[in-house]
């Protein structure tokens, strides 16, 4: 059972920095849900945006049965979004490794944090969903986007809330029994796949080839196929070429 204990707030800095600081004290399976966050974050310390009572932001604790192919569980928490999202009949695509967008528009962010002591390896996984917003700060006005502005129509966020998360047990179950349905998934409604993307800090341009069995990403250099992870590279440019 993945899904745990839902702690609901009305204002927190950020739901995984409050995971952070009570790591010890929260059992597995722990949900943390703000309806407005103050600081939130996404990779590499960028600002998350939302707005209160419109986005939905939450993140949930993982202590067991964990593996050494962590990066798989950022792969299934975007197929468990994109999934919730085509219940509601909206197309999405997911741009490696952790973003979903409509219409090369950003409607979801996915941060997962590895946690690593001497005697323990725990998990969060924070997820923020753009849903009934109706505008954004300046600064990604041309990149972000919501459910409300795709669609002209209001959600229930509690409610997209409730499936995501039988989504995302779903889906890690497929990982804990080695199924990777989910991995073929993203592969299928990937955005990069087959097409050239900028790798910022390498500062070349290759050719997405495709997503290995561990969550990571396969381009070509130069005719040689290499493997990258979320660490080692940006994607920040994409936007521009897909």
């Amino acid at each position: 059972m993945l899904i745990g204990k839902l702690i609901s707030f009305d204002e927190l800095d950020s739901t995984n920095k409050y995971i952070k600081n009570n790591l010890g004290a929260l059992e597995s399976g722990t949900i943390i849900t703000a309806k407005n966050q103050t600081n939130g974050y996404g990779r590499k310390g960028r600002v998350w945006f939302n707005d209160k009572d419109k986005s939905l932001t939450f993140s949930m604790l993982v202590k067991q049965n964990l593996r050494e192919d962590l990066g798989l569980i950022t792969q299934l928490a975007a197929v468990s979004v994109l999934k919730t999202l085509e219940q509601y009949n909206i197309n999405v695509s997911i741009k490696w490794p952790n973003d979903i967008l409509i219409n090369n528009k950003k409607i979801c962010g996915i941060l997962v944090e590895n946690i690593i002591s001497d005697d323990s390896v725990s998990v969060i996984i924070g997820i923020g969903i753009n849903i009934n917003n109706k505008e954004f700060d300046k600064s990604i006005i041309d990149k972000a986007t919501s459910l409300y502005l795709e669609t002209n129509h209001r959600f229930d966020v509690l409610n997209i809330q409730n499936v995501l998360l039988e989504k995302l047990e779903y889906y890690y179950n497929q990982y804990l029994n080695n199924n990777i349905e989910f991995l073929d998934i993203s592969r299928s409604k990937s955005c990069l796949i087959g097409k050239e993307i900028y790798l910022e800090n390498q500062h070349e341009t290759v050719l997405v080839k495709g997503i290995d069995n561990l969550g990571r990403l396969i381009v070509v250099i130069n005719g040689l196929e290499k493997v990258y992870v979320g660490s080692e590279i940006s994607l920040s440019n994409s936007y521009r070429s897909i």
